[in-house]
This record gives C-alpha cells, structure tokens and sequence, in this order.
C-alpha cells in the first residue's frame, strides 16, 4: 500500500469525512446547505459542515456564488452518456449531443462543461441550442473557469 493512501485513509478515520459517488449525495448535501468538496476526478467527494476543515483538492461549493456552479462540482450519475468535458470540433460541423436513453431519479445529476476548440479564433463564436428539457433543471453558467 502506497504511504500517501495509507495517510489518506487514515486522516479520513481519524476526522470522520465520508466520501461518495452518488450526484443524488452531492445534491442532498448542497440542498442542505452543506458544502460539497469534490476528488480531483471530480468522480466523488465530501460533505462537510460549513466551517469544518473538508478534504479539497481545488474548488469546493463554498467557492461558488450560485447553485448551478456549486451542483457542477457534483459527481455525474453513471449512465450520463457523454464525457464531463465536450469539444465541439473546430472545423464548424454541427454536433449533437443527446442524452434521451437514461433513467434518473429525483436528485441526480449529470453535468457538462463545453469548451471553446483550441484552434478557436479571437472572433470564433460557439452556438448552443437546447432543443428538449423534460423533468429537469437546465442551468447554464458562461465564463472562463467555473469559479
């Protein structure tokens, strides 16, 4: 066992900090005004009380000015069909990303960060069209990182 996981599981014992994978946890925490500190995968994270010294690797929600910012840090359900970055490509094709074939329950999340192509112009512009939201939340935040 690798002396860093060893500190690390030990730290966590010690202290108490569960982590999870579930973006219904992630949700419940941040509904009840929690605060949300999520692995550097961004696949799981913690829940700690407002204060309390939580396990971050970078941002965690009490970073974030609003709710759609901090349910990002969130982990993604398992059946979200895309990745948790998208690149629309450069050559100015169209891309549509669908998410129609999943069940969800109540609570869970699946989020996405679209990213301008790297061999975008100063001038380039990026259009999104969402087409169908049903029994769901849509938030859509712009700007330079998440914080």
């Amino acid at each position: 066992m690798d002396r860093k996981f060893v500190l690390l599981a030990l730290f966590l014992s010690v202290w108490g900090f569960e982590t999870s994978n579930d973006s219904a946890d992630c949700n419940k925490c941040l509904h009840k005004q929690m605060v949300w500190c999520p692995t550097p995968d961004y696949q799981s994270g913690y829940c700690c009380k407002p204060g309390e010294n939580c396990p971050r690797s970078d941002f965690c929600s009490s970073d974030m000015q609003n709710g759609s910012q901090k349910k990002f840090l969130c982990p993604n359900k398992q059946s979200c069909v895309h990745e948790r970055e998208l690149y629309p490509p450069s050559s100015g094709k169209q891309v549509v990303y669908d998410q129609l074939h999943s069940e969800f329950t109540n609570g869970e999340i699946c989020s996405y960060k679209l990213s301008i192509p790297t061999k975008a112009d100063l001038n380039d512009v990026m259009y999104v069209r969402i087409e169908y939201i049903h029994n769901a939340e849509l938030s859509l935040v712009k700007g330079k990182d998440i914080s």
